[in-house]
């Protein structure tokens, strides 16, 4: 009688024996986001710990997905900050007409976020709710909102320019370290899925791995090119 191996569930796993890689990129996420909280207290910013969680959010496995969603997220931040003080200063004495334009605007991001993908759907989620947060609380010291958008602006910032120097100089992984050998497999995927439809034997199972792996590639040029030309 064969005894079955003794395996711990990823999270334990995760946890109690992580590998290399993962020690390197927890390592990495830390020594960014401490700079990140130091720069942010010694430049006198309002609220230092958003620079240090956009360290921990846009902090990916890969150097292009990093400059990636940290690149998204700068843009979708820019983009609320200014939407937050043009209605402020519009509609900054009509509440209910205030109301209808956020309602409006929060609507429009959720559209961009539902067609587009990847890290673009992600700008679009940043657009509409760091309006929310800077607008909303605004109604009550409308002259203070500009002050609020440059603050927000700079924490984020700095994060992410944190993240994106450690991200290319403490154990950089790049992107096409990986895409490489995830073509082959989608090509190879693919050859299977054609092989199936025309023996006529499991082609359902063929042709969604195969499809799987083609958006996991199309993800990953995304990424790439973020990383500039090898």
């Amino acid at each position: 009688m064969k005894l079955s191996t003794f395996q711990l569930p990823d999270f334990w796993q995760a946890t109690l024996a992580p590998s290399r890689d993962d020690l390197l990129f927890a390592l990495r996420n830390m020594i960014a986001g401490g700079v990140a909280l130091y720069l942010a207290f010694c430049l006198d910013l309002q609220q230092p710990q958003w620079a240090l969680t956009t360290v921990f959010i846009v902090g990916q496995s890969t150097s292009g997905m990093v400059l990636a969603k940290g690149a998204y997220r700068l843009l979708g931040t820019f983009v609320g900050a200014a939407a937050s003080v043009v209605m402020i200063a519009v509609f900054g004495q009509a509440p209910l007409l205030f109301l209808l334009c956020m309602a409006l605007w929060l609507a429009f991001c959720t559209t961009g976020a539902s067609l587009l993908r990847n890290h673009a759907s992600y700008g679009f989620v940043l657009a509409g709710y760091t309006t929310a947060i800077i607008a909303l609380p605004a109604t009550a010291a409308p002259l203070g909102v500009f002050d609020e958008a440059v603050a927000r602006c700079q924490e984020i910032s700095l994060g992410i320019l944190c993240a994106s120097i450690a991200s290319t100089i403490l154990w950089p992984r790049r992107v096409e370290q990986t895409l490489a050998v995830q073509g082959r497999a989608a090509w190879q995927a693919g050859l299977r899925a054609a092989a199936s439809e025309l023996l006529g034997t499991d082609q359902r199972k063929g042709l969604l791995e195969a499809l799987g792996r083609l958006v996991a590639v199309d993800a990953q040029r995304d990424h790439a090119w973020f990383e500039g030309p090898k």
